[in-house]
């Protein structure tokens, strides 16, 4: 405890000097030189911005950027391979004032190589995947008719071989509580823990009245945040003892993997104001009613731990002219923020590969009235 309290200490000393830094090197982060680019799969683009970028101030620490143009970038299979979603458009846009049928997608589901460049299919095709721990297995929802009405499924990565898991209607949260073991809140709110082989227990705990957005699980202890930004904290052992984490309205969290820190982002805005106000908040769980701010903005998005509990990325944009907008990481051991980008905020929950030396984010930025959908997967050094 004495160890997590001078970590924690020594974030509150440097918080200012990591604000000033991302104050100082937002504005540079650019597209450095040496792209070479390269076909993957059906036509689909993969830009790799070679090793110059770490002579860049605002890119010190990142040794390549990959780019995935019209991907959305969905998971990590193993370091090496990532799940990623692809609009295909089936059908010619009508002409102005034409009558016939509008443009018809589909959504290509594949996995790809990052060493090779090759893809092959995800088998599950349009789904939602948690990857476990240790990437052996996979517990992923297949939308029927549409996002609340869900097949669940346990998924053996090596044999292929899968056991349904009967879910009931409405949004499906989850996280994996061990190799071993899935934490499940299905439509109904009811949390279900779900082994590898199928086997489906309940977990005894009060309905959240308002519904549960989402939830991690480490150890024994499971966090819930539900509809009224409630963030709990519930002891599996003694599910009725339940802790508030924040007395703020919280719209997002992380529990680093280690279960020592919480990363929380509150909503600070005066009911009926015009604009926001939100913080990312930090808090030792050993000591959840001390915290200290790591960011401050208009929306700040995304809170993802890496799987070794070193470094925390987020998204923030802040609203006006000098303020921070991109996407930033800590690093926990000298509490310094290192900017990763200055980009719109991801469309898609940011995700650190399981080496955690890899970032993969998606964004959307629109070109001649056309939409279009980006991901970036940042290598840093070690």
């Amino acid at each position: 405890m004495k160890k997590n309290s001078t970590a924690l200490k020594r974030v509150r000393a440097t918080t200012v000097c990591g604000l000033l830094l991302l104050s100082a090197t937002a504005c540079a982060a650019g597209t450095p030189d040496g792209r070479k680019t390269t076909t993957v799969g059906d036509g689909v683009r993969l830009t790799v911005l070679g090793p110059s970028v770490s002579r860049s101030a605002a890119y010190q620490r990142i040794d390549q950027i990959t780019k995935l143009d019209g991907q959305t970038g969905l998971n990590w299979l193993s370091n090496q391979a990532v799940i990623t979603s692809t609009v295909k458009i089936t059908s010619a846009a009508p002409e102005k004032g034409s009558t016939t049928a509008p443009v018809v997608t589909s959504d290509i589901t594949s996995v790809l190589r990052l060493d090779t460049g090759s893809t092959s299919d995800w088998e599950p095709g349009s789904s939602v995947q948690w990857i476990s721990p240790d990437q052996k297995h996979a517990f992923v929802t297949v939308f029927n008719k549409d996002k609340y009405d869900a097949s669940g499924y346990m998924l053996d990565l090596g044999s292929g071989k899968s056991v349904e898991i009967a879910l009931e209607p409405g949004i499906i949260k989850g996280d994996w509580a061990s190799r071993d073991s899935f934490t499940l809140a299905d439509g109904s709110g009811s949390l279900l823990s779900i082994r590898t082989e199928g086997t489906v227990t309940p977990i005894p705990a009060k309905a959240a009245e308002s519904g549960i957005l989402d939830l991690r699980q480490r150890d024994r202890s499971l966090y819930t945040l539900d509809g009224d930004g409630h963030l709990t904290l519930m002891p599996v052992n003694t599910p009725l003892q339940t802790t508030r984490l924040s007395q703020a309205r919280v719209t997002d969290f992380d529990i680093s993997r280690d279960n020592r820190y919480a990363a929380i982002i509150e909503n600070m805005s005066p009911s009926g104001a015009d604009t926001s106000q939100e913080v990312l908040r930090l808090i030792d769980l050993h000591k959840p009613d001390e915290g200290v701010v790591i960011a401050r903005g208009t929306l700040v998005e995304c809170p993802a731990w890496s799987p070794d509990g070193s470094k925390l990325a987020f998204s923030i944009y802040t609203a006006g002219s000098g303020g921070l907008n991109g996407t930033y990481f800590m690093d926990l051991s000298s509490s310094q923020v290192v900017p990763v980008n200055d980009l719109a905020p991801p469309v898609y929950p940011v995700r650190w590969s399981p080496s955690s030396d890899r970032l993969m984010l998606t964004v959307n930025s629109s070109r001649k009235d056309q939409d279009s959908t980006t991901t970036y997967i940042y290598t840093f050094s070690q």
